[in-house]
């Protein structure tokens, strides 16, 4: 992962087949938009083996493109943008997913 991505834990109780789901929106967004990088798809090798949290971060690119991934992410939860000591031109944003179970 690229060292000036920040992280952002979130504790959800998410189900498996939620996480699932939200995986599979991350890449199919991915496929249609070869602008992101492989960052947006660490949603989460660790959320697999520990399903009560999980990270991920995007790289931010236009805004129209930031803009209709957190649409497909509205989908299945609530979207929450956090930048936790980032300035406004760091060129990573953190994307934090809190779905409801």
């Amino acid at each position: 992962m690229h060292k000036e991505t920040k992280e952002v834990v979130c504790q959800t109780g998410l189900t498996l087949e939620r996480l699932a789901k939200l995986c599979k929106l991350a890449k199919e967004f991915k496929e249609e938009s070869q602008e992101w990088d492989d960052d947006m798809l660490e949603i989460s090798n660790t959320a697999m083996k520990n399903h009560d949290g999980y990270h991920t971060t995007i790289k931010k690119h236009d805004e129209e493109n930031r803009t209709a991934f957190l649409k497909d992410m509205k989908r299945i939860g609530t979207v929450i943008i956090t930048s936790p000591g980032v300035q406004p031109s760091a060129p990573f944003t953190s994307l934090c997913l809190d779905i409801p179970v």
